[in-house]
């Protein structure tokens, strides 16, 4: 079994369905500290405890649905404490909205938690193989330790540029 990090997207936002995510994250943290492994890139959602994006438009909506889906964020919540607490090199990864028909641009912008200036614009949509791809990135070669960061596209004319990463993927 050999293995060097561990890549995790669990969880759902199905309003009848049991919230799972802390469960999962105390589960895979205990197995990989049984097994040594110390890296571990997890998808959260943005919202999320100290996320920089502003509470407006789309985002706004995304507040009200956190608010109105109170078990789904207190699972989230739990489940970013459980990562946070572990000893382990962890990134969490809180994408902006990924709709399925969201267009694969091949490159994501990221902010860390806490680090964006007021005013900081995402675009509200980001395609699941661009997240997929900056967490497998991490992953493997990893740049951000012990991080929280928030992923999509700066929006490119309101955008502030401070605080944000680009990272292009071939």
């Amino acid at each position: 079994r050999e293995c060097d990090q561990v890549f995790a997207a669990i969880g759902n936002r199905q309003p009848t369905m049991e919230r799972y995510l802390s469960k999962g994250a105390t589960l895979i943290t205990d197995a990989m500290k049984s097994n040594r492994i110390t890296r571990l890139v997890i998808l959260s959602s943005m919202g999320i405890h100290d996320d920089p994006l502003p509470r407006k438009g789309v985002f706004k909506l995304w507040q009200w649905f956190l608010k109105f889906m109170r078990s789904c964020k207190e699972d989230l919540m739990a489940m970013e404490d459980v990562v946070t607490r572990s000893d382990l090199n962890y990134l969490i990864v809180r994408p902006v909205g990924i709709p399925p028909k969201a267009k694969e641009e091949k490159k994501s912008d990221w902010v860390k938690a806490g680090q964006a200036e007021e005013g900081v614009m995402m675009k509200a949509a980001i395609a699941k193989p661009d997240v997929a791809r900056f967490m497998v990135a991490e992953a493997v070669v990893p740049t951000l330790h012990k991080e929280k960061v928030t992923i999509g596209h700066k929006k490119a004319k309101k955008a502030k540029s401070e605080g944000f990463c680009r990272q292009l993927y071939e």
